[in-house]
């Protein structure tokens, strides 16, 4: 009877450890997301790249940025992923590089939100990857013409009291050889919890004062429009807009408003061209004055 009361105690043990592994376990996989499955990762580190707002060389890489003076005492890092993966033969079918930031602070004051939004958008961030690599995943190395690569890094534009604002670039190799770009971009509200920006509570009618830029571009002879940029405007304006020092940069893909062969579009609107565009929350979130010389 005494033995068999010791062998239950052991293996009531023996289940709380586990369960205790498995939550330590879960709680890593939540702050550290791991990389797809059947891939051989190499990181992820941090401190191997961070983009800063006049720097997006991905081989060069800089210091760890600070915000402005104005801002608590906080440092945004890069975590760096790097890995491959291979087909059956052990040849591998896509490399991938790519980083995401995340945020410390060196004074005591409360990053939790800000880490919060940082780690939503490193998720998407994973999504966006892990759905190119799983187009490559059912062929072979012998497939392909080169190895495809993904390779991703990010820049930060703006870093203030009020605004965080930030573009991810991905460069994308082709099994064909061909290369392509990919620009995402992230604004954060950082005095309302850090919440994700809409380019509609800024200005007042962005799509209408873009369109007209547009149409004066394609009256000077700079671009054709496709027939239906007016719908494709509306649907991606969202997410094609960072701010800078000098304003708001606006980005569209090649062949979502004009031929492909006109590459990508930008359209730039200076500080003082805002001013009277912009919503009072605009004018609040920018912290620009009433006339900027």
């Amino acid at each position: 009877m005494k033995i068999t009361v010791t062998v239950i105690r052991y293996l009531l043990l023996l289940a709380l450890i586990c369960a205790s592994i498995l939550a330590l376990a879960s709680d890593a996989l939540i702050l550290k997301p791991a990389p797809p499955s059947g891939d051989i990762p190499s990181g992820p580190s941090s401190g191997d790249h961070i983009g800063g707002p006049d720097e997006g060389d991905p081989e060069n890489p800089s210091e760890p940025i600070l915000p402005d003076d104005t801002v608590p005492n906080w440092s945004v890092e890069p975590i760096v992923y790097k890995y491959s993966t291979k087909d059956q033969s052990g040849k591998i079918t896509c490399e991938v590089r790519y980083s995401y930031p995340s945020v410390s602070s060196n004074d005591g004051s409360d990053v939790s939100e800000f880490a919060r939004e940082l780690d939503m958008i490193a998720s998407r961030i994973r999504l966006f990857v892990d759905t190119k690599i799983a187009l490559y995943k059912n062929g072979t190395s012998d497939d392909f013409s080169v190895p495809p690569q993904i390779t991703g890094y990010y820049k930060i534009n703006k870093f203030s009291t009020e605004l965080f604002s930030i573009t991810f670039v991905f460069s994308e190799i082709a099994p064909d050889s061909t290369v392509s770009e990919t620009y995402m971009n992230y604004n954060l509200d950082l005095l309302l919890s850090s919440k994700k920006i809409s380019i509609d509570s800024v200005m007042n009618d962005a799509v209408g004062t873009l369109r007209k830029i547009l149409v004066q571009k394609k009256e000077s002879g700079e671009l054709s429009l496709l027939a239906n940029y007016e719908n494709m405007l509306s649907g991606s304006i969202d997410g094609s807009w960072s701010v800078n020092a000098n304003g708001i940069v606006f980005r569209f893909a090649k062949g979502t408003l004009s031929p492909a062969s006109y590459g990508d579009i930008e359209i730039s609107i200076t500080n003082a061209e805002l001013i009277p565009l912009l919503s009072e929350y605009g004018k609040i979130l920018l912290n620009l004055p009433e006339s900027v010389v």
